[in-house]
């Protein structure tokens, strides 16, 4: 495909006028919205379509992780730590990105048997603390996404023929579900106070032993409390779990 037949470049116009009521939202940059079916091909559009037309100039999206069905195949939220700087070829990812004005926020993701949803929010500079963007402006742009592929779903399944015929292609009642999957308030973790305990000690930056020897608990136990805040919390690891419940004030 010639670079200026991509789908970014082609809509570009049509996309700044539906992204431009986001640049009220905190610190927003830029926003990549995509679709990847599980055979791996993958349709994505972008409020930034010079950086989207050197990435793929590079190759750089035959191997980006949020275009990865295999990485996007269930529904989370991914701070740009989790995804930015994971091997070289996302470092590469990241600076062609920041070369372009943009930094790397969070993205989330959205898995349906038809395909996965990934949503990328970058910002117009770099944020310490991601998570509390996230939180900031999650209201908002779930009821945007679903716009946005209201109004651009025609542009996705010609792009992606696979998609035609799937409920998440035909039914916006469907599709809206799909994207808003999981959005209940973050404070609504019921932690028990062991949890709240595993968790404090963790961010006090204790190992599995050290906390079996505080809490009298075996490090089997410890590690089993630790994947489970991972589940209840829905997230990656157990250093997001800490992250997310300092910025609740969950812990101290």
């Amino acid at each position: 495909m010639n670079l200026w037949e991509t789908p970014t470049f082609k809509h570009r116009h049509a996309i700044k006028k539906m992204v431009e009521p986001l640049k009220k939202l905190e610190a927003f940059g830029s926003l990549s919205v995509a679709l990847v079916h599980k055979s791996g091909k993958f349709v994505y559009l972008s409020s930034l379509p010079s950086f989207i037309l050197r990435q793929k100039d590079k190759g750089y999206d035959r191997g980006n992780v949020l275009l990865s069905h295999r990485f996007l195949r269930k529904n989370h939220l991914l701070l740009a730590s989790d995804y930015a700087h994971t091997d070289e070829l996302q470092k590469r990812v990241s600076e062609e990105l920041e070369s372009h004005g943009n930094y790397a926020c969070f993205a989330l993701s959205r898995y349906c048997p038809d395909c996965c949803l990934m949503v990328a929010y970058n910002t117009r500079y770099k944020v310490d603390k991601p998570f509390d963007v996230y939180r900031k402006v999650i209201n908002e742009l779930s009821p945007f996404i679903d716009a946005f592929l209201d109004t651009f779903m025609g542009v996705y399944t010609k792009e992606m023929p696979e998609l035609k015929g799937t409920r998440f292609a035909k039914e916006k009642l469907y599709r809206k579900r799909v994207i808003t999957i999981d959005e209940r308030p973050f404070d609504d973790f019921k932690l028990t106070n062991t949890e709240l305990v595993v968790l404090y000690w963790t961010a006090q930056g204790k190992n599995a032993e050290e906390l079996g020897i505080i809490t009298g608990y075996t490090r089997n136990t410890i590690d089993t409390y630790r994947r489970r805040l991972i589940a209840k919390m829905k997230v990656n690891n157990i250093t997001q779990a800490v992250y997310i419940a300092c910025g609740l004030g969950l812990i101290s």
